[in-house]
């Protein structure tokens, strides 16, 4: 108890915890309250109630938790995680990811590998900050029902995107529906698929595909 600091050796990890508790018999360690964890000096983990499985070597958590990298990325885990060290991979049912322009994609029911860069979530909301295509004035938001994402793109089902300021209106302006939306990394595209482009919520333009520029 108090200030107490761990360190695993044979798999790399770090914690720092209020109060910790070793089983040396199921080899496990259980961080009582406020819990700092540093894998293989790449993530920096911050939580409570954090059991850590060392035969598995798996971190487990059903509190907020948040998950920072090298790269700047940093993942927020509303309902906890299951966070497989070897594998590198995350297994959450709510998970808000901010990269390094500040854009937050919103993910239920999310498989994250940390090591590929590889994404696979259900229900996404993507909030661009707001000067992002621009116009500190805009309020872009991207939507859809299933996102995949590697470092080559990223690809989101049934879409719906639009830039437009919403305050003081009681819908955007337009909004562009697709039933699917890529994002290519490599050639810096955004493209979209079999969309309808709605006016003030009136379908109005048919697009079989259209692309533009990514920010």
């Amino acid at each position: 108890i108090d200030e107490v600091k761990y360190f695993d050796n044979k798999n790399n990890i770090y914690i720092e915890g209020e109060k910790i508790i070793y089983n040396k018999t199921k080899n496990t360690i259980f961080s009582k309250n406020k819990t700092f964890i540093k894998s293989e000096s790449i993530y920096e983990i911050k939580s409570n109630d954090v059991f850590y499985d060392r035969n598995l070597n798996k971190i487990l958590s059903k509190k907020l938790t948040t998950v920072s990298d090298k790269s700047s990325n940093n993942f927020l885990f509303k309902k906890g995680l299951v966070f497989e060290l070897t594998p590198e991979i995350i297994f959450s049912n709510e998970v808000v990811v901010t990269d390094k322009n500040f854009n937050n994609y919103f993910f239920n029911e999310s498989k994250i590998n940390l090591k590929s860069n590889e994404i696979v979530g259900k229900e996404v909301l993507v909030e661009f900050e707001n000067s992002f295509f621009g116009n500190s004035k805009n309020d872009p938001i991207l939507k859809g029902k299933s996102v995949t994402s590697d470092n080559e793109s990223t690809k989101i089902y049934k879409t719906a995107f639009s830039t437009c300021n919403k305050q003081n209106k009681n819908c955007r302006g337009w909004e562009l529906q697709s039933k699917l939306f890529t994002h290519d990394k490599v050639k810096k595209l955004f493209e979209y698929e079999k969309s309808w482009l709605k006016v003030f919520n009136k379908k109005v333009f048919y697009m079989p595909y259209f692309n533009h520029p990514d920010p």
